[in-house]
Parts: structure tokens; C-alpha cells; sequence
């Protein structure tokens, strides 16, 4: 027998350990609490509190775990995910060495240390994701619930500038009864200047417009700014009240795209009739457009278009194809987006589609009967000498259906002609549809969606953004990810191939399954579920090996994320060391105490220079629970010259007139691994950049850094009242190793005698605010009403601030832009005081019925005096309104101009009582509608 020369287990009771994790979360989804004896499961729902009882058999095993006895000695349930590829690498004589060495370390006492993604923070290649050295690091997501928008990826196209400005183009639905289901679709913008973690209020670029060829949908297109022309083309799908899609394009001069495209070209539009590319590629029988379709001519509904290139002359444009059952992917240039070059390669282009059901038939993927129909919607993007091509395929049709498969593969070929590309060496797919049942008990269709790639050229990232469909709020969202070298010398280590590849199980009856639940996942990816089948015995484990070179003493960075389903529990991380002969040389063991919410776990260990191979593995400690485990990781390193990652997350929870809250998530002390340590963190009255550095105001008093990937704060103090601050951080490592500069965050200080104020700078709305009715966001630096529907009133009240306004003098005063107006008595937006908290209702000085009136409104009582004031919608404004003495005084005036030294409007009103707040509009068929945005709001 082998024999352990050293067992080390972490001893500290005090450190840091359950504070919180990087994905903690509201849980939702199903966990197992026991087995019946004729190998039934009982299940608990968390959702909607509720308790259910399921019995799941046969094919409906995919969504348990097995249970004790026959079938969990080693013979897969029918439908599990790829259960069969365990087997044991060590003898039994082995398992007693390990179990000997953990009763060792159990006496010992539990403690744990929290990190997160196993990724190095520095700019990952395709080619290096190509061969299994980078990774997809996940950012943030915006979901329903943090933006006010469901479904908010619909439709997405992502453009990163040069000057690191980004815009996030997609659909804008409004109701129009003319069309298909009440409902048109247009073409909105979004600008972000802090890469995507704040994004301003969208602007709508291409409305639907009566007697054009989009009078009812203008959406799924793409954008392509030329600088030589200093204009944006806009090429996306479009839709009468009846008839066929057809492709359209409009143009807007200048670089800005945040406002109208309305230039059409010379031909007018559409500029793509039905089957017009198509007919140029599916022209033989010997295409497999043909082939798959029936016959040549039959494909059409070019569609969802990605222009991916420009070479000074022609664009490059994918798109897809129909053929009323099967999709495709296809690919055409044109110098004016009015004749399409397709079809004939000695134009540059393919001569039949670049993608069809055979390319993805093969996929890592269960599809139902009929198997893959073939592509949708996909992003190509140009690395080195090869092209890219991420594509979206599904099966069952390609009108979203329940239960379908909805996934997206990776493509890479080095010239365009290609009709066959090298799939992704490691297996499609790379983003999988959910399997998680939600609503009525059905899969959401289509729940994948609108995935594009695209390079940021002022840090050198790529970026993937996808979007996930989920009956829950908190889930149905944009998810972003950033493409990262990685150094973990473990495989499917984040379990990206939804099955448990590469891994191995030890102990009887120990239960293991990759689930494509991405609600129940630290990240919205798959995760491993596993448990002992009952009771544990001490040998239930999951296990991978790796190799090292040896010869060398070093440092190994390893740990993962987990999560216990109903309760708290038990996991012992083990990392053992091996010899050239296979001896066991050094054991380290990481108690982890598990809790129902996910959190990172690591540590380091010293390397022998004897160790040629590492063991990662994980002992389930807990009777009858079912754990969780992700993102798991093993990094060797031998001098460290491997800087932090930067913070990419800076911004404020909390501002007063003396004093800003930072939190950020704490990167690590190599790239995103490990614990750095220290910060400097820095503020200035104007922006911090590299060059300036030095000369911005150092803070005191920081902070330790956590464990990366956990959150931190840090409040600094001693600041002037009513001013703007710039602030920004840099992470060090205790080898000197410094990270670059993080994002910048800018706020501004409440000022002197104010009882409140808000510039929303946050990322998120501050606890003060209350909404009574409408549906409120907070994105860019702004505070926006966006419901057109029935509803009076919408307003956003100063409500939990903990204390009482005054009754008098009390005066609010904030910046109100129209966003949408319909004319009416409905129709209104501007600023209120003492409003009810149960009812919404208060006083109000706003714009109402037309674009020429500012008038009084007692809520649900009578208008008061109206006045005439020429205004527009899109332009911000300022409004004024004070409460003093039994009467209430009002002025307005444009954004820019000079603030009138008197009060114009009075209206002699007293009674009410309660908060301050902004009046977001209201809205009554046929007699009025309107919505808002707001900023820079103060109490006084």
C-alpha cells in the first residue's frame, strides 16, 4: 500500500468563512430530501413556497439524481446526463489510504476561504479559447427585475468603440392595434461609457412608420458606423401590416447614433425582397440548401443580420434563411446594401450556406425527434487569420416551442468561401438552452437568444452577450461574459458541457448529474449536483487528475463554488500530490461549511518539486443532502508575476454631503484567484486616468482585500457638500504585482442644507425611493417611467428616508424630460410634495394635456391654475415647487437657461401631508398618455 508521508488540514476557526459569496442568491428549483423504496423521488419546490411531491421514472430522470441501490451501483438511469462516462481510477486498497488520511483531518476542525473564477484577468483570443487556454468569465446580468424591461435582449446588437463608448441596440415593442397581435416593433440604443455596467435611457432609433415597408416591425438588425463617411447604416428586418419579411437599411449622419436613422438609400427600401440572396446560393441541386430544402429557389426570410466586416468597399453581412421547416446561415456582400454579391466565390462569397442542420446534427445535444432543423440567429467576428462564427440551432421549428433545444455553437474557418467549418475542437454546443420547467410546468421557448461577439479595441477583451427567457424576473435577462486567459489545468471545469466529462466518482451509491438549470446556477451556466444517496460513508467523492512537469517546488491556487440545497452541510476540498511512481506525497485538506447560497471556497498549497500529478477531489460530509459544486479550479504557479485582475465593478451604494460608499467585488492575488494584498483607492474632482494617477487624492483607511470574488465597501469621508467626485482603485499582490486602473465611478455629494438628493449615479435606485405605480428604471445617470398602460398615478416618492419632511417651507426641485406624450387630460409629468403613501395622491406642478401648458394638480381633488409654457418632448427641463404658508409656488425653465428669480405660478392649496415626489405621467385610452425621465432631484 501507498504510504501519505503528510496530511495538512486548514485549522483557523476564525477565518473568514460564509460572509456572503460572490452569486448568493434566491435559490429557486427543486432538491432532493429522499427516495422512496421503489426508487421514486421526493422532491421539495422552493418556488412559490411550495411543497410537491414528484415521481419521476425512465427519460424523466434527467431532471433527479439517482437513487440508492441497483441503479446507483453504476448503471445509468435512461435520460441522465451522460452518466456513463465513470469509471474508478484507483483500487480499493487506495480508497482506505484516503478515508485513513480524512479521519486524520476531520478531528481537526472545519474553516474555509471564499474566492472566485478560476480566469487570470488578462485579454483571452479566440484561437487561445480554440485550444483550451481561455475562458468565458461571467460578468453581470440585466435582467427584468434590475432594468424594468422584460425580455430585455431581444434583439440585441452590441457595438464597442474606439473610444470605449458602447451601444446596445435592440427591440422596442409598442402596442399598435394595425398589427400582428397589437403589437409593433422597433429599433431602440442604449449608450454605456462605463463597458456595460451602467447603460443610459434608451433612445428609439426606428419606429414603426403607416405606408412604409415597416409600418409594423423594424427590429433584429444590425449597425456598422463608417468613419470615412461619418454615418451609421442600420440594416434590419422589416414588416408591413401584411406580406412577407423584407430587409430594409436606414442611415444617420454623424457618430452618434443616439437619435434618428431616417436616410434611406438611393433605391428606397426594402432592400432585400423575400428569397433575393438565397436565390443567389440555393441555385443547384447539389446545395445543401437545395438538397435539405427540396429543390433550388425554395429558401428566403433573409433575416437577423450581422454585418461582421468592411473592407473599404464592400460589407460583409450574415444572415439567416427559412425553408419553412429548416434554417440556415448565410453569407453576402454589398457595396450599398442594394445589390447583394452572393453565391460565387470568385466574388469572395460561398456558394451554399455556411451552415445547415448537418453542421449541428452532431452536437453534444439531446435533440428531439427529427433531430437539429438547422441555424438561426449568429455573430461572426475576425481574429488573425481565421473567421468565427458563433450560430444559434434548434430543433423541433424555428417559432420558439416549448421544450425545445435552443443552443449555440462555435465555428472557425479561415476563408469566407468555406461551405464546411471546424467545429469547436472540444464540442458543440458552447451555450445551452435551459432545462428548467417554469411556468405551467413547460421548458421556456426559445430561452437562448440574440448571442454576439465583440471585441472592446480600447482593452482588448471580447465580449459574449446572450439572453436568457425566464418566467422569473431575476433571471430573464442579458448575460454578459468576458473572454479571459485561463491557467486551470482542470477540464470542464465550470461544467460548460452540461454532462460530467472528464470527472470521476468514488464511494457506493454516490449520485452525480450536470443540469442545465440556469436559474439554480452561480452564473446562468450548468453546474454539477451530487450526493451520497442516503447516508455518506466517507469515501463519496468527486475526483479529477492532472499533471504537472515536476522538478520544481511552486505554489498550487485551487478551489470552486458550492452550495448545500436546503441546509447547511459539509465538504472537504482535498488536493493530494503525487509522485512520478504514483505515491501520495502531500495531502491538503480545505473544510468547507456549505451554505444554501453559492460562495466561492480556495486556498494555496506549496508544491513539492517530487509532485508530477495533482488530485482534485471533493468529499461529501453530509447525510441526505444534495450539494452543488462550479467554476472549480486548480492553478500551478512557480514565481508570481501574475498582477490582480482589475476591478471592473466600482460604484456607490450611498451618498451624503460629506461621505460616498464604494462596493466593488474583490479580484484576487493572481488575476482572479487567490487573495491580493491591498488597495489604493483614490478620488479627484475630475476624471482618473493613468497619466493623472498620481495626483488624485489618496483615500485612507482601506480596507483588506477578501478573497476575490467577494464584495467589499468602503466608505470615504471628509468631502465637500455638493460636489462632483471621481473615483477609481488599483489591487497589489505581496509579490508588488499591481493591477491596471479599474473603471471609473462619478457621483456628486449631496449639498449643504439639503434634506435630499439623488443624481442616480448608482447602479441601481436608492432604498429611499418608493414606487407608487408605473414601471421605473435607473440606467446612465437617470431615473425613467416607461408604462404607456392604464395607470394614474406613476410616481416614484421619497418614502424611506427615516425621518419626516417639514410641512412648510418645503421645496423639491429636479431636472423632468417627456419621453412619450399622447395629448390629454391624462397626459402629464413634472414634480410633487406631500404625497400619501397609500394612495400616490399629492400636490403637483406639471406639464399637462399639451406642449404649451405647466398647470397645478391636487391628486384625485381638482387642477388648479394653468399656465402657458412652450415645451417639447426629448429636452430636459427644470421644475421647482415649493409649499410655504398655505400656498404652493411653481416655476419652470429649460435645462441651460438661467433659473427665474421669481415664482410665476402660485396656487393657494393646504391640507395634505406626506413625502416628495417626481410624477412619472399617467395614461387613460382615449384621453392621454405619457412617460418620463428624471435627474438631479433635491429637497430643501
Amino acid at each position: 500500500m501507498s504510504k501519505v508521508s503528510t496530511v495538512r488540514v486548514w485549522l483557523n476557526r476564525n477565518a473568514p468563512w460564509q460572509v456572503g459569496g460572490d452569486q448568493a442568491s434566491d435559490e429557486r428549483g427543486e432538491f432532493v430530501t429522499g427516495w422512496s423504496a421503489d426508487g421514486y423521488r421526493q422532491a421539495r419546490h422552493t418556488s412559490a413556497a411550495e411543497w410537491r411531491e414528484i415521481a419521476i421514472r425512465g427519460k424523466e430522470a434527467i431532471r433527479a439524481l439517482r437513487p440508492p441501490g441497483p441503479t446507483a451501483q453504476g448503471k445509468p438511469n435512461k435520460g441522465e446526463v451522460d452518466m456513463n462516462k465513470t469509471f474508478f481510477r484507483k483500487t480499493i486498497a487506495t480508497v482506505l489510504l484516503f478515508a485513513c488520511a480524512y479521519m486524520l483531518a476531520m478531528s481537526a476542525g472545519l474553516t474555509a476561504l471564499q474566492r472566485a473564477e478560476a480566469a487570470d484577468g488578462v485579454p483571452g483570443t479566440l484561437d487561445e479559447y480554440w485550444n483550451g487556454n481561455a475562458e468565458w468569465v461571467y460578468l453581470r446580468k440585466d435582467t427584468f427585475a434590475s432594468t424594468g424591461f422584460p425580455s430585455y435582449f431581444d434583439g440585441t446588437q452590441v457595438k464597442m468603440m474606439s473610444d470605449g463608448t458602447w451601444y446596445l441596440f435592440n427591440r422596442k415593442y409598442v402596442t399598435d392595434s394595425a398589427c400582428s397581435g397589437g403589437t409593433a416593433l422597433e429599433t431602440q440604443v442604449r449608450r454605456s461609457t462605463d463597458k456595460g455596467v451602467t447603460w443610459s435611457a434608451p433612445t428609439t432609433i426606428i419606429p414603426h412608420v403607416p405606408g412604409t415597408p415597416y409600418s409594423c416591425f423594424a427590429t433584429d438588425g444590425d449597425a456598422w458606423y463608417n468613419a470615412a463617411e461619418n454615418k451609421w447604416h442600420y440594416l434590419f428586418q422589416c414588416l408591413g401590416g401584411s406580406g412577407p419579411w423584407q430587409g430594409c437599411m436606414l442611415s444617420r449622419d454623424g457618430a452618434d447614433p443616439m437619435g434618428p436613422f431616417t436616410i434611406a438609400p438611393a433605391g428606397g427600401n426594402p432592400v432585400i425582397t423575400p428569397g433575393e440572396i438565397w436565390n443567389q446560393i440555393c441555385n443547384v441541386s447539389s446545395d445543401d440548401c437545395s438538397s435539405l430544402a427540396g429543390g433550388s429557389g425554395r429558401v428566403f426570410d433573409e433575416g437577423t443580420f450581422n454585418i461582421f466586416d468592411y473592407d473599404g468597399t464592400h460589407y460583409w453581412i450574415g444572415f439567416h434563411g427559412y425553408d419553412g421547416v429548416r434554417g440556415y446561415r448565410g453569407i453576402a456582400k454589398s457595396s450599398d446594401f442594394q445589390t447583394w454579391i452572393a453565391g460565387n466565390p470568385t466574388q469572395g462569397v460561398p456558394a451554399d450556406a455556411v451552415h445547415d442542420r448537418n453542421d449541428s446534427q452532431g452536437w453534444r445535444e439531446s435533440w428531439n425527434s427529427g433531430g437539429s432543423i438547422g441555424a438561426g440567429a449568429g455573430s461572426m467576428i475576425r481574429e488573425g487569420s481565421y473567421y468565427y462564427h458563433l450560430v444559434e440551432s434548434s430543433d423541433i421549428n424555428l417559432g420558439c416551442t416549448a421544450g425545445q433545444n435552443w443552443d449555440y455553437g462555435l465555428y472557425r474557418s479561415t476563408s469566407l468561401t468555406n461551405t464546411t467549418w471546424s467545429q469547436y475542437p472540444q464540442g458543440n454546443p458552447i451555450i445551452y438552452s435551459s432545462k428548467s420547467a417554469e411556468s405551467g410546468g413547460a421548458i421556456p421557448p426559445c430561452n437562448v437568444q440574440y448571442a454576439g461577439l465583440v471585441k472592446d479595441p480600447t482593452d482588448g477583451f471580447i465580449y459574449l452577450a446572450y439572453g436568457r427567457r425566464s418566467s422569473d424576473p431575476n433571471y430573464d435577462g442579458l448575460y454578459w461574459y468576458r473572454l479571459e486567459k485561463s491557467s486551470n489545468l482542470l477540464l470542464n471545469a465550470n461544467l460548460w458541457k452540461a454532462n460530467t466529462d472528464n470527472w470521476n466518482r468514488l464511494g457506493p451509491n454516490t449520485n452525480w448529474v450536470a443540469y442545465r438549470l440556469p436559474n439554480n446556477s452561480p452564473d446562468g451556466t450548468p453546474y454539477l449536483a451530487t450526493n451520497c444517496g442516503g447516508v455518506c460513508s466517507g469515501t463519496n467523492s468527486i475526483y479529477q487528475d492532472v499533471t504537472i512537469p515536476g522538478g520544481t517546488a511552486g505554489t498550487a491556487q485551487f478551489g470552486g463554488k458550492f452550495l448545500s440545497e436546503g441546509s447547511a452541510g459539509s465538504v472537504d476540498l482535498v488536493i493530494r500530490q503525487m509522485n512520478a511512481a504514483g505515491t501520495i506525497v502531500q495531502t491538503d485538506i480545505l473544510p468547507i461549511a456549505t451554505g444554501t447560497s453559492w460562495a466561492s471556497y480556495g486556498g494555496s498549497v506549496p508544491l513539492l518539486a517530487t509532485a508530477t500529478k495533482l488530485r482534485y477531489e471533493f468529499y461529501l460530509r453530509t447525510d441526505h443532502v444534495t450539494f452543488r459544486a462550479d467554476d472549480m479550479y486548480i492553478q500551478t504557479s512557480f514565481t508570481d508575476t501574475i498582477a490582480p485582475t482589475s476591478v471592473t465593478d466600482l460604484r456607490s451604494s450611498s451618498v451624503t454631503s460629506g461621505t460616498v460608499a464604494l462596493t466593488w467585488t474583490a479580484p484576487g492575488n493572481d488575476g482572479n484567484a487567490g487573495t491580493a494584498a491591498a488597495y489604493d483607492i483614490r478620488y479627484s474632482n475630475s476624471p482618473i486616468t493613468s497619466a493623472n494617477w498620481a495626483s488624485a487624492m489618496q483615500a485612507v483607511g482601506e480596507p483588506a482585500p477578501a478573497v476575490g470574488g467577494n464584495s467589499q465597501s468602503f466608505t470615504v469621508s471628509g468631502l465637500s457638500p455638493g460636489t462632483d467626485y471621481y473615483f477609481a482603485v488599483k489591487t497589489s499582490d505581496a509579490a508588488g504585482n499591481v493591477s491596471g486602473l479599474s473603471n471609473g465611478w462619478s457621483v456628486k455629494t449631496v449639498g449643504s442644507g439639503s434634506l435630499f438628493s439623488d443624481a442616480f449615479a448608482d447602479a441601481q435606485r436608492g432604498p429611499s425611493w418608493f414606487a407608487f405605480g408605473g414601471s421605473w428604471s435607473e440606467t446612465g445617470g437617470t431615473l425613467t417611467q416607461t408604462s404607456l398602460l392604464e395607470g394614474d398615478p406613476k410616481k416614484m416618492l421619497i418614502g424611506r428616508t427615516g425621518f419626516d419632511f417639514p410641512s412648510s417651507p418645503l421645496t423639491i426641485t429636479a431636472k423632468v424630460r417627456v419621453d412619450a406624450w399622447t395629448g390629454g387630460d391624462f397626459a402629464r409629468a413634472g414634480v410633487s410634495l406631500f404625497n400619501d403613501m397609500k394612495d400616490g395622491g399629492g400636490y403637483n406642478l406639471v406639464f399637462h394635456n399639451n406642449h404649451s401648458t405647466v398647470q397645478f394638480l391636487d391628486d384625485g381633488v381638482a387642477w388648479g391654475p394653468s399656465y402657458p409654457f412652450t415645451w417639447s418632448s426629448g429636452v430636459w427641463y427644470w421644475f421647482k415647487l415649493k409649499a410655504d404658508g398655505g400656498t404652493l409656488y411653481g416655476k419652470v425653465w429649460a435645462d441651460g437657461a438661467t433659473e427665474p428669480a421669481t415664482w410665476p405660478y402660485s396656487w393657494m392649496r393646504s391640507g395634505r401631508s406626506g413625502v416628495p415626489g417626481l410624477n412619472g405621467g399617467a395614461a387613460k385610452t382615449g384621453t392621454g398618455s405619457s412617460s418620463a425621465s428624471f435627474d438631479d432631484v433635491v429637497v430643501q
